[in-house]
């Protein structure tokens, strides 16, 4: 769908929406702890690089890095890759606190 947007395509993405109307419902009045805790950590990625596109690194690089803890606890190994890769841009404004916990999580990826 945001592909869609994207692009412009929005009588696609009118007609993607109207064909998966019922799991979109579905996804909203899920009560199924996964749905949220997936929803919760896609709200915190985005949180952490809004924090650092406004220059709040410390606190954007402390929540991107505890998403990337969080994404490789439950093998979600793409938004690990996202996170890692975004700390990157941002490493110049990383504290030791930063860096010992970006080693970590390398070393803890490397291991897996």
């Amino acid at each position: 769908l945001e592909a869609y947007v994207h692009l412009c395509r929005l009588d696609d993405a009118k007609r993607l929406i109207e064909r998966f109307r019922y799991v979109i419902e579905d996804m909203a009045l899920s009560k199924e702890p996964w749905l949220k805790q997936k929803t919760y950590w896609d709200f915190r990625y985005a949180h952490a690089l809004y924090q650092c596109k406004r220059k709040w690194f410390s606190k954007g690089l402390h929540e991107l890095l505890d998403v990337a803890d969080a994404a490789n606890q439950i093998r979600n190994m793409e938004r690990l890759k996202q996170c890692l890769q975004i700390y990157w841009e941002y490493r110049s404004y990383a504290t030791a606190e930063h860096e010992d916990k970006y080693i970590q999580l390398l070393s803890i990826k490397e291991c897996n």
